[in-house]
């Protein structure tokens, strides 16, 4: 498997893999995505701004998985219900985390994780990398963890749609993290 960066050509697979993860999500319960996010017009602008990856089978040329890595600052992180390991340090904000439903359970979302962190921390003026997710969407938080991000509270989504819906939120540094950008708790003093 290798990541590279997605182009228009690659849409109608994204919207497949998110339309996957749309429904593994309902099968479960889960209200996230159920509305009209993530829009196809937010894959466009994700994809022309540079910021859609997709893992990809170097054999067969699937498209495997797929998420936005979006340059901060994003809105929705401006104000967290908790402490953020950093403050004015510079972070990518991963989004719209998908695998095929036909690879799950293969532990691609952590390989594509895994990819982005290796590619983040080359990107010296890159910090940290945020996420957000679901309180329901127990499985995510679960690969959230396991792929070394921090709990660190909770964020209010400032989306339309979903306006108000508080996510879970975590932070992940990277090898560039500037130690005065490091917030110090109270535990960690």
């Amino acid at each position: 498997m290798r990541l590279r960066k997605a182009t228009m050509e690659d849409l109608p697979h994204i919207e497949s893999l998110i339309a996957d993860g749309r429904d593994h999500l309902a099968a479960q319960g889960i209200d996230q995505w159920q509305k009209t996010y993530p829009h196809q017009d937010d894959l466009i602008k994700d994809i022309k701004n540079g910021w859609t990856v997709v893992n990809v089978d170097e054999e067969t040329g699937e498209l495997l998985g797929t998420c936005a890595v979006i340059p901060g600052p994003d809105a929705t992180y401006a104000e967290i219900d908790g402490q953020w390991l950093t403050k004015d340090a510079t972070y990518v904000a991963v989004h719209r985390v998908s695998v095929s439903r036909a690879h799950r359970g293969k532990g691609l979302t952590s390989k594509l994780f895994q990819e982005i962190f290796d590619r983040v921390d080359t990107m010296p003026t890159i910090e940290s990398i945020r996420i957000d997710t679901n309180e329901k969407n127990t499985a995510m938080q679960h690969i959230i963890m396991k792929n070394g991000f921090t709990a660190t509270g909770k964020v209010t989504l400032k989306r339309a749609d979903v306006y108000g819906v508080k996510n879970f939120a975590y932070e992940k540094l990277t090898a560039n993290i500037k130690p005065e950008h490091i917030v110090q708790t109270e535990a960690a003093q």
